[in-house]
């Protein structure tokens, strides 16, 4: 792989490539699936990291957590299209049930901002705390789950979770936190 810190990645509708985050030198790289080569880079700047398909397919859009922000990439021209500001350091996303939103998780700013697709705009931002990485919809779409990694004891890493409720609008108190310990059951957090 022609970069640093290969990080994310999604495939085109079709199945026949894939474009993936490359973390430390911020590039976007294209991939021919049937003959595993690159077809195509692009310097986005920053840190990318998430890559998501667009529910149309007809572009990407990858989460920069070097930018504070979401680059939407055309994979033809491997162009920037443009740029959406989140928070500070953009991580993770996910995509609602219904294919309306895009949920981005700002690690350094504690939040998780939503990006209306048809606007490509951002119109919430939810302060979760802490530094939420990767985001999860649960299956019929009423909450959005996630991970964040924490230290403990120095044992290694264990991660303290959170749920939001997407209609919730950003309200006080909505976020629930759990610890997960390294053997994977969930606790209540004390």
């Amino acid at each position: 792989m022609p970069c640093n810190g290969p990080d994310h990645l999604d495939f085109s509708a079709d199945g026949s490539y894939l474009l993936i985050g490359c973390e430390f030198d911020g590039t976007v790289v294209k991939v021919a699936l049937k003959t595993m080569t690159v077809v195509g880079t692009i310097h986005v700047g920053g840190l990318p990291v998430d890559v998501k398909l667009s529910p149309n397919g007809k572009v990407f859009f990858v989460a920069n957590q070097g930018l504070g922000g979401v680059s939407v990439v055309d994979p033809v021209t491997m162009k920037v299209l443009g740029f959406i500001p989140t928070g500070n350091g953009a991580h993770g996303m996910a995509i609602s049930r219904d294919t309306t939103k895009l949920y981005v998780t700002n690690r350094l700013a504690g939040t998780i901002s939503v990006i209306d697709f048809s606007t490509r705009k951002v119109v919430h931002t939810w302060n979760v705390g802490g530094s939420p990485d990767m985001v999860q919809v649960t299956p019929n779409g009423s909450q959005i789950t996630g991970l964040e990694p924490i230290r403990h004891d120095g044992r290694g890493d264990l991660h303290d979770g959170w749920t939001r409720d997407p209609a919730d609008r950003g309200r006080r108190g909505s976020a629930r936190a759990r610890v997960l310990p390294a053997t994977g059951s969930v606790q209540p957090r004390s």
